[in-house]
Protein backbone atom coordinates (compact mmCIF):
# COMPACT_ATOMS: atom_id res chain seq x y z
CA UNK A 1 0.00 0.00 0.00
CA UNK A 2 3.08 2.65 0.97
CA UNK A 3 4.36 1.81 -2.51
CA UNK A 4 1.30 1.94 -4.31
CA UNK A 5 1.44 5.57 -2.64
CA UNK A 6 4.66 6.24 -3.01
CA UNK A 7 4.20 5.55 -7.29
CA UNK A 8 0.73 8.08 -7.32
CA UNK A 9 2.88 11.05 -5.40
CA UNK A 10 5.42 10.63 -8.17
CA UNK A 11 3.96 10.17 -11.30
CA UNK A 12 1.60 13.05 -9.79
CA UNK A 13 4.71 15.12 -9.93
CA UNK A 14 5.85 14.15 -13.04
CA UNK A 15 2.35 15.07 -14.60
CA UNK A 16 2.97 18.51 -12.79
CA UNK A 17 6.34 19.20 -14.33
CA UNK A 18 5.33 17.97 -17.79
CA UNK A 19 2.67 20.63 -17.76
CA UNK A 20 4.94 24.23 -17.07
CA UNK A 21 5.84 25.29 -20.49
CA UNK A 22 9.47 25.48 -21.33
CA UNK A 23 11.42 29.33 -21.20
CA UNK A 24 11.06 31.17 -24.63
CA UNK A 25 14.71 31.24 -26.59
CA UNK A 26 14.75 34.91 -25.46
CA UNK A 27 14.91 34.20 -22.14
CA UNK A 28 17.03 31.68 -21.53
CA UNK A 29 20.25 32.75 -21.19
CA UNK A 30 23.15 32.58 -23.82
CA UNK A 31 26.49 31.15 -23.82
CA UNK A 32 29.30 33.71 -22.49
CA UNK A 33 32.49 33.87 -22.08
CA UNK A 34 33.73 36.19 -19.38
CA UNK A 35 37.33 37.11 -20.27
CA UNK A 36 40.17 39.83 -20.65
CA UNK A 37 41.16 40.27 -24.35
CA UNK A 38 45.06 40.83 -24.68
CA UNK A 39 47.02 41.45 -27.36
CA UNK A 40 48.75 38.58 -28.56
CA UNK A 41 52.38 40.44 -29.70
CA UNK A 42 52.67 42.87 -26.56
CA UNK A 43 49.87 41.79 -24.16
CA UNK A 44 48.37 44.78 -23.60
CA UNK A 45 44.58 44.36 -22.27
CA UNK A 46 41.26 46.34 -23.97
CA UNK A 47 39.81 47.99 -21.52
CA UNK A 48 37.28 51.76 -20.66
CA UNK A 49 39.11 54.69 -18.30
CA UNK A 50 36.08 57.54 -18.47
CA UNK A 51 35.93 58.04 -22.28
CA UNK A 52 34.05 55.69 -24.35
CA UNK A 53 37.33 54.66 -26.84
CA UNK A 54 38.25 52.04 -25.80
CA UNK A 55 41.89 51.69 -25.41
CA UNK A 56 45.00 49.15 -23.92
CA UNK A 57 46.64 49.29 -20.98
CA UNK A 58 49.37 46.90 -19.93
CA UNK A 59 51.07 45.65 -16.47
CA UNK A 60 49.59 43.90 -13.36
CA UNK A 61 46.10 41.47 -14.74
CA UNK A 62 43.18 42.55 -13.75
CA UNK A 63 41.63 46.18 -12.89
CA UNK A 64 39.59 46.49 -9.32
CA UNK A 65 37.21 48.36 -11.27
CA UNK A 66 36.68 45.41 -13.71
CA UNK A 67 37.16 48.12 -16.59
CA UNK A 68 39.53 45.04 -18.41
CA UNK A 69 36.72 42.31 -18.05
CA UNK A 70 34.16 41.56 -21.01
CA UNK A 71 31.68 39.10 -21.61
CA UNK A 72 31.82 37.61 -25.05
CA UNK A 73 28.30 36.65 -25.94
CA UNK A 74 27.19 34.60 -29.00
CA UNK A 75 24.95 35.19 -30.69
CA UNK A 76 21.94 33.47 -32.97
CA UNK A 77 24.13 34.62 -36.64
CA UNK A 78 27.06 33.31 -35.73
CA UNK A 79 28.66 36.85 -34.65
CA UNK A 80 29.52 37.53 -30.70
CA UNK A 81 28.63 40.71 -28.97
CA UNK A 82 31.41 42.36 -26.87
CA UNK A 83 30.17 44.03 -23.45
CA UNK A 84 32.67 45.40 -20.71
CA UNK A 85 31.71 44.11 -17.10
CA UNK A 86 32.04 47.54 -15.65
CA UNK A 87 30.49 50.00 -17.64
CA UNK A 88 28.26 46.96 -19.17
CA UNK A 89 28.33 48.99 -22.02
CA UNK A 90 29.19 46.93 -25.98
CA UNK A 91 32.02 47.51 -28.26
CA UNK A 92 30.83 48.95 -31.25
CA UNK A 93 32.60 49.74 -35.04
CA UNK A 94 32.04 53.15 -36.87
CA UNK A 95 34.38 52.42 -39.54
CA UNK A 96 33.09 55.32 -41.67
CA UNK A 97 33.59 58.12 -38.89
CA UNK A 98 37.45 57.65 -37.76
CA UNK A 99 37.80 53.82 -37.10
CA UNK A 100 38.07 53.77 -33.39
CA UNK A 101 36.41 51.21 -31.45
CA UNK A 102 34.08 52.39 -28.77
CA UNK A 103 31.86 51.38 -26.03
CA UNK A 104 28.44 52.36 -26.40
CA UNK A 105 24.71 51.23 -24.67
CA UNK A 106 23.70 48.12 -25.67
CA UNK A 107 21.24 47.89 -28.57
CA UNK A 108 20.70 44.06 -29.14
CA UNK A 109 19.59 43.95 -33.00
CA UNK A 110 22.68 46.76 -33.87
CA UNK A 111 25.14 45.33 -36.82
CA UNK A 112 27.70 48.33 -35.20
CA UNK A 113 27.75 45.67 -32.30
CA UNK A 114 28.25 42.58 -33.82
CA UNK A 115 31.53 40.95 -34.13
CA UNK A 116 33.27 38.31 -35.65
CA UNK A 117 35.90 35.98 -33.95
CA UNK A 118 38.46 34.83 -36.81
CA UNK A 119 41.11 31.79 -35.83
CA UNK A 120 44.36 32.92 -36.64
CA UNK A 121 47.35 31.11 -35.38
CA UNK A 122 47.88 33.38 -32.16
CA UNK A 123 44.92 34.01 -31.27
CA UNK A 124 41.58 36.06 -32.99
CA UNK A 125 41.55 38.33 -35.08
CA UNK A 126 37.81 40.77 -34.36
CA UNK A 127 36.80 42.09 -37.48
CA UNK A 128 33.22 44.14 -37.64
CA UNK A 129 30.58 42.14 -38.57
CA UNK A 130 29.47 45.25 -40.99
CA UNK A 131 32.89 45.63 -42.09
CA UNK A 132 34.42 42.42 -42.66
CA UNK A 133 37.37 44.01 -44.47
CA UNK A 134 38.62 45.68 -41.19
CA UNK A 135 40.21 44.18 -37.80
CA UNK A 136 40.27 45.85 -34.88
CA UNK A 137 43.92 46.68 -34.17
CA UNK A 138 46.02 48.47 -31.30
CA UNK A 139 46.72 51.34 -32.95
CA UNK A 140 50.48 51.96 -30.93
CA UNK A 141 52.18 48.73 -29.88
CA UNK A 142 54.02 48.84 -26.95
CA UNK A 143 52.43 52.01 -25.74
CA UNK A 144 51.02 52.44 -22.34
CA UNK A 145 47.19 53.27 -23.04
CA UNK A 146 47.16 53.32 -27.15
CA UNK A 147 43.84 53.33 -28.52
CA UNK A 148 41.66 50.36 -30.33
CA UNK A 149 41.17 51.46 -34.09
CA UNK A 150 39.89 49.35 -37.28
CA UNK A 151 42.80 48.88 -39.60
CA UNK A 152 42.00 47.05 -43.24
CA UNK A 153 43.22 43.61 -43.34
CA UNK A 154 45.86 43.13 -45.78
CA UNK A 155 45.51 40.06 -47.83
CA UNK A 156 48.03 37.92 -49.75
CA UNK A 157 48.70 37.28 -53.08
CA UNK A 158 46.13 34.05 -52.93
CA UNK A 159 43.61 36.23 -51.49
CA UNK A 160 43.78 35.49 -48.05
CA UNK A 161 43.83 37.60 -44.84
CA UNK A 162 47.33 37.84 -43.72
CA UNK A 163 47.03 40.02 -40.38
CA UNK A 164 49.25 42.22 -38.31
CA UNK A 165 50.18 41.42 -34.82
CA UNK A 166 48.41 44.52 -33.67
CA UNK A 167 45.10 43.00 -34.90
CA UNK A 168 45.50 39.66 -33.48
CA UNK A 169 43.93 39.31 -29.91
CA UNK A 170 43.88 36.40 -27.16
CA UNK A 171 40.60 35.51 -24.82
CA UNK A 172 41.89 34.63 -21.51
CA UNK A 173 39.69 34.16 -17.95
Amino acid sequence: MTRARWMLGTLGALATIALVPALPASAQSDPALFTEITNSADGSRWAVHGDQVIKTISGPASSPTNSDKWVVSEQSDGSVTIRNQATRECVESQPWFDGAVYSARCEQRSDRQKWILNWSEDGYVITPKNAPDLAVSVQELGASDSWLTLKPRSSTPSGSAQDDLASVFRLSA
